[in-house]
């Protein structure tokens, strides 16, 4: 419940009919934690993507998703899937309190971009806002992003750059003026990332430092890790990452150490436990585990596997379970049990 008595509203479900690389599937979530793992080229960054860029565009049937999926806007007909006979795309999103986003794309093979009619209907405002909650979806892609701040956001909005729009997203909510008063659990996390990073996070002329003992560092000077996490302080510190906030990570392992990805599940676990909706799309068997054994009786955790399945001419499938233990097929436990094999078997050859 927000501070004002009102419900805050997630992502309950989606169902996909040939957008990008899905046939037809639908997918149920949690409120929670919701881990998303699979193989290269199953759809993981996609699903993320298309929750977020719906989520928090206008009801409008100009929709903006061309520019999170490419960074050249003419290739905006890849988003249907070529198996489509209608050459038509159908994305369905509905939420906890019951609304719901329907967007129908359609390749005519006339319009130069390539999609030729665009209509969304159901909630009008963005998906995220209900009930007088006012809500904040956050994408954090796998690029750190911190370190390239200066001029970025202004070119980017004077000029055509080969980047995708969520770039752009992430440094404008890291630049957003802080809060006069971090309510307690904010604070709690940021001193957490502060005694990883070295001090807490400051700007100066569109640059950041971390304020350390011996005076600021600048960024370009710091390991790409701890850049990272200075984000979610930033984050944390400007109330981007709050009650009903809906957070997306793409592969938040990347450039962290074992330890950090230790924490980096402590931090999601906490957010999750405030009330911020979390997918993280990951290969990373450290986080997996972590997750597992963290995970207190009254968190909220679904794992979601993505699979191509040979049985259906490789349409991507999924199977959802509250343990990656249940999961069917898991890519993941694959590869490490295949390295444990190989590491006994010449343990073995060593001792004969």
């Amino acid at each position: 419940m927000s501070e004002n008595g009102s419900q805050a509203d997630w992502i309950k479900s989606i169902h996909l009919k040939y957008f990008t690389a899905f046939e037809d599937i639908s997918i149920e979530f949690s409120p929670g934690i919701n881990f998303i793992i699979g193989e290269n080229g199953t759809g993981k960054t996609h699903l993320l993507k298309v929750m977020y860029v719906i989520g928090h565009t206008e009801n409008k049937h100009h929709l903006e998703l061309s520019d999170y999926f490419f960074s050249y806007p003419l290739n905006t007909w890849n988003m249907v899937n070529s198996s489509s006979s209608s050459r038509s795309a159908h994305i369905n999103i509905r939420t906890g309190t019951g609304r719901e986003r329907r967007v129908d794309l359609r390749d005519d093979g006339r319009s130069e971009s390539g999609i030729g009619y665009g209509h969304s209907s159901g909630d009008t405002g963005t998906l995220w806002s209900s009930n007088g909650v006012s809500k904040s979806s956050v994408y954090i892609p796998a690029k750190e992003l911190l370190s390239h701040n200066k001029g970025f956001i202004a070119n980017t909005e004077k000029r055509f750059l080969y980047f995708e729009k969520s770039y752009r997203d992430v440094l404008i909510n890291a630049n957003v003026s802080p809060l006069r008063e971090n309510k307690d659990w904010q604070k709690q996390l940021k001193s957490q990332i502060e005694n990883y990073i070295g001090g807490d996070v400051v700007e100066s002329d569109e640059i950041f430092f971390i304020a350390t003992e011996n005076g600021p560092l600048e960024f370009t000077l710091v390991a790409e890790g701890h850049r990272k996490l200075a984000l979610y302080w930033l984050l944390l510190n400007n109330g981007m990452l709050d009650e009903g906030t809906i957070l997306f990570i793409d592969e938040p392992e990347a450039n962290l150490n074992p330890k950090l990805m230790g924490f980096m599940v402590d931090l999601l676990l906490e957010l999750q436990r405030n009330g911020v909706q979390i997918f993280v799309a990951s290969h990373s068997m450290v986080m997996m585990q972590a997750l597992e054994q963290k995970k207190q009786q009254q968190d909220k955790l679904l794992f979601h596997l993505l699979y191509r399945n040979s049985d259906q001419n490789n349409r991507i499938c999924h199977d959802s379970e509250s343990s990656f233990l249940l999961l069917q097929e898991n890519p993941i436990m694959e590869a490490y049990n295949d390295l444990s094999d190989t590491e006994l078997k010449r343990f073995a050859d060593k001792l004969r």
